[in-house]
């Protein structure tokens, strides 16, 4: 990815799918930048948002 001298942070959030895109998710977290956050069913928008803030280890 292209550097914009500025630090990042990705979550990606994934809530009981069934359409094999863990897999996808999975291989993403082997860069530094990026984690993953999989459930094992559908909790809901709010609840993902609010964990996913708390993962983050940036400020906002």
């Amino acid at each position: 990815m292209h550097s914009t001298g500025m630090s990042w942070e990705l979550i990606v959030v994934d809530d009981g799918s069934d359409d094999g895109s863990t897999t996808v998710i999975k291989e993403l977290t082997n860069q530094d930048n990026i984690k993953c956050l999989l459930l094992a069913k559908n909790y809901g928008q709010l609840l993902l948002f609010r964990l996913a803030l708390i993962m983050q280890l940036g400020s906002i």
